[in-house]
């Protein structure tokens, strides 16, 4: 009897925890930003940025992929307005980690970009110091399509929308 009570206990508790569980699931993102450059047949693209979103904790690690002397940015949108961001300036091949708290359910659409030292001493909203036509976001918004794909500008691979 004394095992069949314990059993139900723990069944009980179980279910209790599964719709907390799922409360919390959120959807991943992550992408990268790369130039491209048209030399012919020797055209390539290469990766400047890329970032991660892991829902579980609501961090974001940005990558610094280029020794370029340009940092690295993800901004973090929602309710039509940027709410958060995350800069790596630690130089090409390092990691930046940032963790934030994030209403549960929240779509965030994510948008990178390489900065220099003047975006810290830009309002956040004007985009001050953001490197010209090097950027990227969601549904394949990039400074190469904003500039006709003109040359120096970078896009976006991967997906720019994530859930907390």
């Amino acid at each position: 009897m004394l095992q069949k009570i314990v059993l139900a206990s723990l069944a009980t508790l179980a279910l209790g925890l599964l719709p907390a569980a799922v409360a919390h699931a959120g959807d991943p993102a992550e992408g990268e930003l790369r130039t491209f450059v048209d030399e012919g047949e020797n055209s390539f693209n290469q990766e400047l940025l890329d970032f991660k979103f892991d829902p579980d904790g609501e961090k974001v690690r940005v990558h610094d992929s280029d020794t370029n002397g340009y940092g690295a940015l993800v901004e973090l949108w929602w309710g039509g307005e940027l709410q958060r961001w995350c800069y790596n300036t630690k130089g090409g091949g390092r990691n930046q980690n940032c963790n934030f708290e994030i209403p549960d359910g929240q779509q965030i659409r994510f948008y990178v970009a390489e900065i220099s030292w003047a975006w810290f001493d830009c309002p956040r909203a004007q985009g001050c110091g953001k490197r010209r036509h090097h950027w990227a976001g969601p549904f394949d918004q990039s400074g190469c399509e904003a500039n006709g794909y003109n040359e120096p500008c970078a896009f976006g691979r991967g997906d720019f929308v994530g859930r907390a």
